[in-house]
C-alpha cells in the first residue's frame, strides 16, 4: 500500500515559502519587529524559511516550528534573533526559501522614531505610519497624536486649541496668521 510506505519512510518535503509577505518593519525603536503575513487561506509552516537583513553584521534567522493562521500574521521579535536592522538607513530585509529564492524583499526607508515601514495593500505601497499594528491589519497614521489641548493645523504642525468665544488677539504691531495661528510682526 501507497499511504503505509509513505508512513514508514516519510519524505520531507521542501517549503517554498510561497504566499508569505513583508508588511511591517519596526525598526526606529527599542522594540523592533519584521511582521510577515500569510495571503494564503490555508496555515502555512514557516519551517525552512528564512529571513535575511543587508546589514553586514546580521546573521540570517532560519525559521523551524513556527505556523501562521491562513490570512494570519506572524510577528518576528528581531531582540530575539541575530538579525540586524538600522534604526536610521537603509536596510532590505528578505524572505527566502530552502533553495534560497527570494520570496520577497523590502527597501526599508528610513522612519522617525517610534514609527513602522508598513504595506497598504490597498494601494499596493509602502509608507511611514504612527500606528503599529503587529499581527493585525496595517492603519495609517500619518502624525502622533497632538497633546491635550491641541490640535492639528493644515501644515500638520500641533496648535493650541482657541476658545470660540475669546479668539485669539495680536499685541499692537502684530498680525493673527490664520495658517499658523501665531502672531507675526507687521512689516
Amino acid at each position: 500500500n501507497v499511504e503505509e510506505a509513505e508512513e514508514e519512510n516519510p519524505i520531507q518535503r521542501l517549503n517554498n515559502c510561497q504566499d508569505l509577505k513583508i508588511t511591517e518593519i519596526l525598526a526606529n525603536s527599542d522594540q523592533q519587529f519584521i511582521e510577515i503575513a500569510n495571503l494564503s487561506s490555508e496555515e502555512k509552516t514557516l519551517a525552512g524559511c528564512l529571513v535575511r537583513s543587508s546589514v553586514t553584521s546580521s546573521k540570517d534567522f532560519h525559521f523551524t516550528d513556527q505556523n501562521i493562521a491562513g490570512s494570519g500574521y506572524f510577528k518576528l521579535d528581531v531582540s530575539q534573533t541575530d538579525l540586524k536592522i538600522y534604526k536610521s538607513a537603509k536596510t532590505k530585509i528578505e524572505i527566502l526559501d530552502q533553495n534560497q529564492q527570494i520570496i520577497d524583499s523590502v527597501e526599508l526607508e528610513k522612519t522617525a522614531k517610534n514609527s513602522s515601514w508598513a504595506f497598504f495593500e490597498d494601494e499596493n505601497l509602502w509608507r511611514q505610519t504612527y500606528e503599529i499594528t503587529a499581527e493585525q491589519p496595517n492603519v495609517w497614521l500619518e502624525f502622533l497624536p497632538c497633546e491635550e489641548g491641541k490640535i492639528r493645523n493644515q501644515n500638520g504642525n500641533c496648535v493650541k486649541i482657541q476658545d470660540e468665544a475669546s479668539p485669539k488677539t495680536c499685541d499692537e504691531g502684530y498680525f493673527l496668521n490664520e495658517t499658523t495661528g501665531r502672531c507675526n510682526k507687521i512689516q
